[in-house]
């Protein structure tokens, strides 16, 4: 079929032309109507406030899910380094009393290897001791005159 013998129907349909008597524009339904916002209709204040929160919610709840995770990676992260230093304080306990059981038998062996004649040790005798006179304290006599006027005071040396 070439393009000059058409039919008339199969021209193609203008909106303005008439079909069988048919006009070819859209009436208006229910459907097709388009509701124009007033302008004057404001929304009451607490439906203003809910739509905000609907807004924000998911930020907040990003946030939220934030600090959780940071919260929970501090705790398990605390939690293993408690764990290991504990381990090696129990370690260095149990090092300590290994050690201080080897001090004491070794004091031990010592006293009773001191005890047996043939090491030549003798036991202290307070004629043989030798005895050391304490030297005097020599006072500075070039004390500064604000420090020699000044007041004794009577503050506790303790505590």
């Amino acid at each position: 079929m070439s393009f000059a013998a058409r039919s008339p129907v199969e021209k193609p349909l203008v909106s303005n032309q008439k079909i069988q008597g048919k006009s070819l524009k859209k009436k208006p339904t229910k459907a097709n109507k388009v509701i124009q916002k007033d302008s004057s209709f404001k929304l009451p204040f607490w439906l203003k406030l809910l739509l905000a929160i609907q807004k924000s919610s998911g930020a907040i709840s990003f946030g939220i899910i934030t600090i959780s995770f940071i919260v929970y990676g501090a705790i398990v992260c605390t939690q293993q380094l408690w764990g290991k230093e504990y381990r090696k304080l129990k370690t260095l306990q149990r090092q300590e009393r290994n050690l201080t059981e080897i001090n004491e038998t070794l004091k031990n062996d010592l006293a009773n290897l001191a005890e047996k004649p043939e090491t030549g040790l003798v036991p202290l005798d307070s004629k043989k001791s030798i005895f050391l006179n304490p030297t005097p304290v020599k006072l500075n006599s070039e004390i500064p005159e604000k420090i020699a006027n000044r007041p004794l005071q009577n503050k506790p040396r303790g505590y």
